[in-house]
């Protein structure tokens, strides 16, 4: 949420964000598996300035990839795991009619706790990625777009991330 007061108006931005992840991954070794998944993510911003409320879409982006994760368990239970993502992606943003599509890569290091055997719980605060996207939009010809390209790490309490896992054949 942001604030700002302008000749006694204010202004509120309110962000929210929906994930959905499914993934299948398959142990080639004993601490290492390679998966596949795929990823949804919706966003929208809802700006309240002084008593009108405008809500906008922010962007929508699918991401399909592969992963590995490699597995260091300290104990029986508890354990610290690295997981590198590759893959396609392509992101619309309402705003200008803008379409983007790229690739991606990713570390997340986290650590997990099993309470049963087939059963873990995963914990993460941030990662290391790479994004390209190329944009194009209606209004612009066709040769010309728009390039994003990011680098950089993330890491805090703004991106903890809890998870499941359930371990067939383990």
């Amino acid at each position: 949420m942001e604030d700002s007061s302008r000749g006694g108006r204010t202004t509120e931005n309110f962000y929210s964000q929906f994930v959905f992840k499914p993934q299948a991954a398959y142990f080639v070794a004993d601490n290492a598996a390679l998966g596949l998944k795929i990823s949804l993510t919706a966003s929208r911003l809802a700006k309240i300035d002084g008593s009108t409320t405008v809500t906008s879409k922010a962007a929508t982006l699918l991401r399909v990839g592969a992963f590995g994760q490699y597995y260091h368990m300290l104990s029986e239970q508890f354990g610290v795991v690295g997981t590198v993502d590759v893959g396609y992606q392509r992101q619309f943003v309402p705003a200008g009619d803008a379409t983007g599509s790229g690739v991606y890569a990713a570390l997340t290091p986290s650590i997990i706790f099993l309470p049963v055997p087939k059963f873990g719980i995963t914990a993460s605060v941030g990662s290391i990625g790479y994004d390209r996207l190329s944009f194009t939009s209606p209004g612009q010809p066709d040769n010309i777009a728009i390039k994003k390209t990011t680098f950089g790490a993330v890491f805090g309490l703004a991106q903890l991330l809890f998870g499941g896992t359930y371990f067939i054949g383990r």
